[in-house]
Order: C-alpha cells, then sequence, then structure tokens
C-alpha cells in the first residue's frame, strides 16, 4: 500500500477536518487561514505532500493528491486551495538540483509553499554568485502560511541583458505581503500580492522555466509531470466543495421543508427538485471521472519513464476544463434545491457555493481557455496558446 493511501493519510484527514469545519467562517472574516488551521494541516502532514521522500515528504502522485484536496474542501475550501497550491510549489521546488532541495528540506519537510507565476513587475541584476530582484507578484495564495515562495523573474546575462525567463526559490522573509485579496469567495486563502526589494538570489535558486517544463531525467519521475496537469488539484477543491454542497442539500430534502408557492408539501415530492438533484449528482459524478481520469493517466505516464504529448496535455487542462464548468453549474442546481435559504449569510452553503464559483475563475481551469487549448491542439495548428500546457 501506497503512503499516499494509507490508512494513516486517511485517519490523518479525518482528525484535521473538524478543525479546519470549526475555523472556516473565521478565514473568511480574517482574509486568512487561522492559526489553529494552520496548525492542524502542519501536523496532519499535509504540507509536505509534494515534498520528495528522502527529506521525509509524501511525493505524492496526482491521484493521490486530487483525493487529498478533494476531501480536505468538504471541510473548508479555502484551507484545500492553500494545500493544493503548496503542493503545485513544491512540484516546482522539487526540480532543482539536489543541493537546493537538500537546502529547502533537510531540516524540516512541513513548510508550506506559495507562489506566483505572474509578475507584476520584476526586474533583476546580475551580481557575483547569483541576481538582486525587485518586483511584485499578484495572486500568491497561502502567503501568510508560506516559508519558501517559487515567482518568476528575468534571468540577466553579464551585460544585464534579459537572456531567459526563470523561476526562482525566495524566503518569504525577503518578502512582504500587500493585502490586495477581497474577493467574494475563497477568501481565506489570503491570495496577496508579495513585493521584494533588492533581495539577492543566489543562482543555486534560481532555475530557467524551460527546465522546470521539461526537468531533468535524473528527477523522480513523480516531478517530471507536466505543469499544466496541476490545474487538477484546483479542479480538486471544487470537486469536494460541491460535494458538501450536494450533502448539505439532501439533508434538506430529506426533511420536511415544502416547495414554497406549491402543493408540494416535502421537497422530495417535486418531480423539478428531483430533476435538478438527479442533474447535479450526475453532473459531480462526470467531473470526479475526468479529474480521476486525467489523475491516473499522467501518474501512469511518467511513471513509465513517458512524457506526454501535447495532445494528451491538452486533453488533460480540457478535463479540468469541463469538470469546473460542471461543478459550479451543480452547485448552482443545488442552490436552487434548497432555496433562497441556501443564500443566508448563515447558511454554510452559501460560502462553499461562492468558493466555488471564484476558484472556477482561475485561469487554468476556467472552460473557456481549456477549450481553445484541446480544440488547437487536436487540429495541429501548432499555436501556443498557453505556457501552462
Amino acid at each position: 500500500m501506497n503512503e499516499e493511501n494509507s490508512p494513516g493519510r486517511v485517519d490523518s484527514l479525518v482528525a484535521v477536518g473538524p478543525v479546519l469545519r470549526a475555523h472556516a467562517a473565521d478565514a473568511e472574516r480574517a482574509n486568512r487561514l487561522s492559526e489553529e488551521a494552520v496548525k492542524a494541516l502542519r501536523e496532519a502532514g499535509l504540507f509536505r505532500l509534494g515534498v520528495p521522500r528522502p527529506f521525509g515528504g509524501r511525493a505524492a502522485g496526482l491521484t493521490a493528491s486530487v483525493e487529498v484536496i478533494a476531501e480536505l474542501a468538504k471541510s473548508c475550501p479555502s484551507s484545500s486551495w492553500v494545500v493544493a497550491v503548496s503542493y503545485g510549489a513544491q512540484q516546482i521546488a522539487a526540480r532543482f538540483a539536489e543541493r537546493t532541495r537538500r537546502g529547502l528540506w533537510a531540516d524540516d519537510p512541513d513548510q508550506a509553499f506559495c507562489g506566483s507565476l505572474t509578475s507584476i513587475a520584476a526586474s533583476a541584476v546580475r551580481v557575483p554568485g547569483g541576481q538582486i530582484v525587485t518586483g511584485r507578484w499578484g495572486w500568491a495564495s497561502g502567503a501568510y502560511q508560506a516559508v519558501w515562495a517559487v515567482l518568476t523573474m528575468p534571468i540577466m546575462d553579464e551585460r544585464n541583458e534579459v537572456v531567459d525567463q526563470g523561476v526562482a526559490l525566495v524566503p518569504m522573509s525577503n518578502l512582504s505581503i500587500v493585502d490586495t485579496w477581497n474577493m467574494m469567495g475563497m477568501r481565506g486563502t489570503g491570495t496577496n500580492t508579495l513585493t521584494a526589494s533588492d533581495v539577492f538570489i543566489p543562482e543555486e535558486r534560481i532555475l530557467s522555466f524551460a527546465k522546470v517544463i521539461q526537468p531533468a531525467e535524473t528527477i523522480e519521475a513523480n516531478y517530471r509531470t507536466s505543469l499544466g496537469s496541476l490545474a487538477l488539484t484546483f479542479v480538486a477543491t471544487m470537486l469536494g466543495a460541491t460535494e458538501e454542497v450536494f450533502d448539505a442539500t439532501m439533508r434538506v430534502v430529506a426533511g420536511d421543508k415544502p416547495l414554497s408557492d406549491s402543493c408540494y408539501e416535502r421537497l422530495a415530492d417535486a418531480p423539478s427538485i428531483r430533476s435538478d438533484i438527479a442533474n447535479a449528482r450526475n453532473l459531480i459524478d462526470s467531473a470526479r471521472l475526468h479529474v480521476l481520469r486525467s489523475a491516473n493517466w499522467a501518474d501512469a505516464v511518467v511513471e513509465g519513464g513517458a512524457e506526454l504529448d501535447e495532445v494528451a496535455r491538452a486533453r488533460l487542462r480540457m478535463d479540468a476544463g469541463y469538470a469546473s464548468k460542471a461543478l459550479r453549474t451543480a452547485a448552482d442546481l443545488l442552490v436552487n434545491v434548497g432555496g433562497a435559504s441556501s443564500l443566508s449569510a448563515t447558511n454554510p452553503v452559501q460560502r462553499y457555493w461562492r468558493d466555488i464559483h471564484t476558484a472556477a475563475r482561475h485561469p487554468t481551469i476556467t472552460t473557456e481557455l481549456s477549450e481553445e487549448i484541446y480544440g488547437h491542439a487536436l487540429v495541429g495548428s501548432g499555436q501556443r496558446v498557453s505556457p501552462l500546457v
């Protein structure tokens, strides 16, 4: 039995769930996870999900990670998203040289990561031993919990001209967090802006983006999967959150609530309600099938020493985009079933619903971009639509 699927892992998720659920509303009000939630995630080993095994990590594959992240989202979608981001950033960090990896994890595998591959403005100056970087990076989920940040930056030559685009590993102690996160959902993720002012980054913690996309053959198999495949972990948050909305809605349907402005004394008696429930359940199941199909497939390919081709990578993004649309549609149907009371400020369902719709707008899982990526790949246009495919 793999460590990722061991009884210990399941037990840890069962233990952490009540803590996350108890503090989910607090996270929304504070725009960041509570200290109690962060402690529970760390003690459950969830910040070592993507850490290589030689350093005490779980080195979880996509399938195991999707299952863990979805389960967490049932209790707190924001906590689930922060774990997903940390896992993705660790996937990138693990592609660096062994010396760098030891510096990250030899003393503590339970460090949360955050990251942003979208620099608002970043400049660099080459100096002996590395580069000095100044810049701003947006949309850094989990910044308050992170010890390390994975950030994009220009790579300069000796004449301080840009020769490449790179990824840098930067201690959060060298960065500042600017509070820019003011969204209707996923508020607990604290997806704020990071800033750096003349921060020195040693050469060993800078890697060409091309080498991140095409890792060295010496790197373990599960760190050679495509960056685009990490979109599945974001859909996993939506999946778990929608499952929770379904369960909450079914508890209402099982009661004695009548269908307003109708002759039906119980929701369960109304054909329209039964139809919405059936369609929502089918959409959730379909989303799960698409996500796990791609996750299982990606794991199997890299474990076999192969690589996903362009069409395969694009299909994976399509699966993520399709699942995203299916889940937000399912959530809408379920809120309709529950009626206006589902949107009461005191009903947790409305928080999950807002989280689902906010998460669905992440660029890696938007349906429209996924369709464009897949369509171009299927017809062999050769046009580059996104760097994360």
